[in-house]
Protein backbone atom coordinates (compact mmCIF):
# COMPACT_ATOMS: atom_id res chain seq x y z
CA UNK A 1 0.00 0.00 0.00
CA UNK A 2 2.72 2.42 1.29
CA UNK A 3 4.80 1.62 -2.55
CA UNK A 4 1.53 1.61 -4.04
CA UNK A 5 0.88 5.76 -2.80
CA UNK A 6 4.42 6.53 -3.13
CA UNK A 7 4.67 6.85 0.72
CA UNK A 8 8.48 7.01 1.60
CA UNK A 9 7.92 7.54 5.58
CA UNK A 10 6.60 4.68 7.62
CA UNK A 11 6.20 4.40 11.68
CA UNK A 12 5.59 0.72 13.02
CA UNK A 13 4.83 0.80 17.07
CA UNK A 14 5.92 -3.09 17.49
CA UNK A 15 5.95 -4.89 20.94
CA UNK A 16 8.52 -5.62 23.53
CA UNK A 17 7.33 -8.97 22.67
CA UNK A 18 9.11 -10.31 20.51
CA UNK A 19 12.49 -10.36 22.77
CA UNK A 20 10.32 -13.34 24.60
CA UNK A 21 9.90 -14.04 28.59
CA UNK A 22 13.63 -14.72 29.83
CA UNK A 23 14.29 -13.25 33.36
CA UNK A 24 16.99 -11.17 32.29
CA UNK A 25 17.65 -7.73 30.88
CA UNK A 26 16.91 -6.98 27.15
CA UNK A 27 17.85 -4.11 24.62
CA UNK A 28 18.01 -3.48 21.01
CA UNK A 29 21.25 -5.99 20.68
CA UNK A 30 19.26 -8.81 22.15
CA UNK A 31 18.76 -10.92 19.59
CA UNK A 32 15.09 -11.43 19.13
CA UNK A 33 13.41 -14.78 20.62
CA UNK A 34 9.31 -14.28 21.02
CA UNK A 35 7.77 -17.90 22.54
CA UNK A 36 3.99 -16.81 21.97
CA UNK A 37 2.06 -16.15 18.56
CA UNK A 38 1.55 -12.63 18.97
CA UNK A 39 5.08 -11.57 19.61
CA UNK A 40 6.16 -13.83 16.65
CA UNK A 41 3.60 -11.83 14.43
CA UNK A 42 5.24 -8.65 15.65
CA UNK A 43 8.37 -9.74 14.78
CA UNK A 44 7.25 -10.85 11.47
CA UNK A 45 5.64 -7.61 10.93
CA UNK A 46 9.09 -5.56 11.21
CA UNK A 47 11.03 -7.95 8.89
CA UNK A 48 8.03 -6.88 6.53
CA UNK A 49 8.89 -3.26 7.22
CA UNK A 50 12.18 -3.96 6.85
CA UNK A 51 11.95 -5.40 3.62
CA UNK A 52 10.20 -2.49 2.05
CA UNK A 53 12.45 -0.21 3.86
CA UNK A 54 15.50 -2.01 2.15
CA UNK A 55 13.96 -2.29 -1.61
CA UNK A 56 14.90 2.02 -1.62
CA UNK A 57 17.47 2.87 0.99
CA UNK A 58 18.10 6.10 -0.14
CA UNK A 59 13.95 7.51 -0.06
CA UNK A 60 12.41 5.55 2.40
CA UNK A 61 11.98 6.05 6.35
CA UNK A 62 11.49 3.54 8.65
CA UNK A 63 10.73 3.94 12.23
CA UNK A 64 10.22 1.08 14.36
CA UNK A 65 9.30 1.31 17.89
CA UNK A 66 9.16 -1.12 20.63
CA UNK A 67 6.73 -0.25 23.30
CA UNK A 68 6.35 -1.44 26.75
CA UNK A 69 3.09 -1.57 28.84
CA UNK A 70 1.61 1.26 27.40
CA UNK A 71 -0.90 3.46 29.68
CA UNK A 72 -3.08 6.44 29.74
CA UNK A 73 -6.26 7.67 28.59
CA UNK A 74 -7.98 4.81 27.01
CA UNK A 75 -5.92 1.92 27.86
CA UNK A 76 -8.49 -0.41 29.66
CA UNK A 77 -6.03 -3.10 30.29
CA UNK A 78 -3.73 -4.05 32.96
CA UNK A 79 -2.23 -0.43 34.14
CA UNK A 80 -6.14 0.72 34.35
CA UNK A 81 -7.46 -2.55 36.71
CA UNK A 82 -4.52 -1.94 39.02
CA UNK A 83 -5.43 1.74 39.54
CA UNK A 84 -8.78 0.83 39.95
CA UNK A 85 -8.37 -2.22 42.04
CA UNK A 86 -6.04 -0.13 44.30
CA UNK A 87 -9.40 2.70 44.60
CA UNK A 88 -11.22 -0.69 45.85
CA UNK A 89 -8.92 -1.27 48.35
CA UNK A 90 -8.44 -4.76 46.75
CA UNK A 91 -4.91 -5.21 45.52
CA UNK A 92 -2.75 -7.49 46.75
CA UNK A 93 0.62 -8.42 46.07
CA UNK A 94 1.23 -11.95 44.62
CA UNK A 95 5.09 -12.02 46.30
CA UNK A 96 5.82 -9.72 43.16
CA UNK A 97 6.47 -6.71 45.13
CA UNK A 98 10.39 -6.43 43.86
CA UNK A 99 9.47 -7.15 40.05
CA UNK A 100 9.73 -4.56 37.58
CA UNK A 101 7.75 -4.13 34.51
CA UNK A 102 9.04 -2.08 31.74
CA UNK A 103 6.43 0.49 30.83
CA UNK A 104 5.86 3.94 28.89
CA UNK A 105 3.37 6.55 29.15
CA UNK A 106 1.34 7.31 25.96
CA UNK A 107 2.20 10.36 25.76
CA UNK A 108 5.68 9.92 26.31
CA UNK A 109 5.67 7.01 23.67
CA UNK A 110 4.90 9.61 20.71
CA UNK A 111 7.16 12.41 21.60
CA UNK A 112 9.64 9.45 21.49
CA UNK A 113 8.58 8.52 18.14
CA UNK A 114 8.55 12.04 16.84
CA UNK A 115 12.11 12.86 18.23
CA UNK A 116 13.59 10.01 16.02
CA UNK A 117 11.58 10.01 12.89
CA UNK A 118 12.32 14.18 13.14
CA UNK A 119 16.09 13.06 13.52
CA UNK A 120 16.06 10.72 10.85
CA UNK A 121 15.10 13.28 8.35
CA UNK A 122 17.91 15.44 9.68
CA UNK A 123 19.92 12.54 8.49
CA UNK A 124 21.34 12.97 12.81
CA UNK A 125 19.55 8.92 12.64
CA UNK A 126 20.16 6.18 10.05
CA UNK A 127 17.01 5.87 7.91
CA UNK A 128 16.22 3.16 9.31
CA UNK A 129 16.05 3.07 13.56
CA UNK A 130 14.46 0.58 15.85
CA UNK A 131 14.46 1.71 19.71
CA UNK A 132 12.82 0.36 22.83
CA UNK A 133 10.27 2.28 24.38
CA UNK A 134 10.47 1.81 28.11
CA UNK A 135 11.33 4.24 30.77
CA UNK A 136 14.16 3.76 32.78
CA UNK A 137 15.13 2.37 35.07
CA UNK A 138 11.93 0.13 34.29
CA UNK A 139 9.59 0.49 37.75
CA UNK A 140 8.56 -2.43 40.08
CA UNK A 141 5.18 -3.20 40.89
CA UNK A 142 5.83 -1.76 44.12
CA UNK A 143 7.12 1.78 42.34
CA UNK A 144 3.39 1.72 40.43
CA UNK A 145 1.32 0.76 43.67
CA UNK A 146 3.39 3.41 45.88
CA UNK A 147 2.76 6.36 43.06
CA UNK A 148 -0.55 5.71 42.43
CA UNK A 149 -1.89 6.15 46.39
CA UNK A 150 0.30 9.14 46.61
CA UNK A 151 -1.02 10.65 43.46
CA UNK A 152 -4.80 9.25 44.73
CA UNK A 153 -3.75 10.51 48.40
CA UNK A 154 -4.84 7.17 49.50
CA UNK A 155 -2.85 5.72 52.58
CA UNK A 156 -3.41 1.14 52.33
CA UNK A 157 -1.89 -1.52 53.62
CA UNK A 158 -0.99 -3.14 50.80
CA UNK A 159 -0.86 -7.06 51.98
CA UNK A 160 1.85 -9.60 50.00
CA UNK A 161 0.26 -12.98 49.35
CA UNK A 162 2.99 -15.74 48.95
CA UNK A 163 2.79 -16.91 45.23
CA UNK A 164 2.53 -20.73 45.67
CA UNK A 165 -0.73 -20.39 47.84
CA UNK A 166 -2.01 -17.62 44.78
CA UNK A 167 -1.16 -20.20 42.43
CA UNK A 168 -3.11 -22.66 44.48
CA UNK A 169 -6.34 -20.77 44.25
CA UNK A 170 -5.63 -20.28 40.30
CA UNK A 171 -5.53 -23.88 40.16
CA UNK A 172 -8.79 -24.48 42.01
CA UNK A 173 -10.76 -21.99 40.15
CA UNK A 174 -9.60 -23.15 36.47
CA UNK A 175 -10.70 -26.29 37.13
CA UNK A 176 -14.04 -24.85 38.42
CA UNK A 177 -14.49 -22.99 35.86
CA UNK A 178 -13.94 -25.67 33.58
CA UNK A 179 -16.62 -27.42 34.90
CA UNK A 180 -19.21 -24.88 34.46
CA UNK A 181 -17.97 -23.66 30.95
CA UNK A 182 -16.72 -20.09 31.34
CA UNK A 183 -13.38 -18.66 31.47
CA UNK A 184 -11.07 -18.53 34.52
CA UNK A 185 -9.99 -14.85 35.49
CA UNK A 186 -7.60 -16.20 37.79
CA UNK A 187 -6.02 -18.75 35.37
CA UNK A 188 -2.72 -19.39 36.51
CA UNK A 189 -1.21 -18.44 32.54
CA UNK A 190 -2.48 -15.02 33.74
CA UNK A 191 -1.09 -15.22 37.39
CA UNK A 192 2.50 -16.23 35.97
CA UNK A 193 2.36 -13.36 33.51
CA UNK A 194 1.67 -10.98 36.43
CA UNK A 195 4.83 -12.26 38.59
CA UNK A 196 7.10 -12.42 36.19
CA UNK A 197 9.54 -9.73 35.59
CA UNK A 198 10.49 -7.35 32.17
CA UNK A 199 13.68 -6.31 32.09
CA UNK A 200 13.61 -3.93 29.00
CA UNK A 201 16.25 -1.17 28.68
CA UNK A 202 16.13 1.43 25.94
CA UNK A 203 19.92 1.23 25.40
CA UNK A 204 19.11 3.26 21.60
CA UNK A 205 17.26 6.67 23.08
CA UNK A 206 19.90 6.49 26.42
CA UNK A 207 22.62 6.37 23.83
CA UNK A 208 21.36 9.43 22.22
CA UNK A 209 20.57 11.23 25.04
CA UNK A 210 16.59 11.42 24.66
CA UNK A 211 15.39 13.48 27.20
CA UNK A 212 12.26 12.20 28.76
CA UNK A 213 9.21 14.35 29.03
CA UNK A 214 7.30 12.43 31.94
CA UNK A 215 8.88 10.80 35.31
CA UNK A 216 6.21 7.57 36.77
CA UNK A 217 4.95 10.54 38.43
CA UNK A 218 4.24 13.15 36.38
CA UNK A 219 2.79 10.54 33.76
CA UNK A 220 0.26 8.96 36.54
CA UNK A 221 -0.94 12.55 37.17
CA UNK A 222 -1.33 13.66 33.50
CA UNK A 223 -3.17 10.30 33.73
CA UNK A 224 -5.49 11.27 36.30
CA UNK A 225 -6.37 14.60 34.61
CA UNK A 226 -7.40 13.60 31.66
CA UNK A 227 -9.32 10.36 32.61
CA UNK A 228 -10.68 10.87 35.66
CA UNK A 229 -12.72 8.09 35.82
CA UNK A 230 -10.53 5.68 36.03
CA UNK A 231 -9.10 7.30 39.03
CA UNK A 232 -12.59 8.19 40.59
Amino acid sequence: FAEKCNCNHIIFTSSISPYGIEDKLKDENTVPCPNTPYGSSKLVAEKIHIAWQNRDIKKRFLTIARPGVVFGKGEGGNMSRLVRLIHKNFFFYMGNKDTRKAGIYVKELVNQILWVHEKQVKNQLPKFTLFNATMWPNPSISDYVKTIMKISRIKLFVPNIPFLIIMSFGFIFEFLFRVIGKQNPFSPVRLRKLVRPNLIKPTFLLKNKYKPLYTLESALEDWKKEDPEVWS
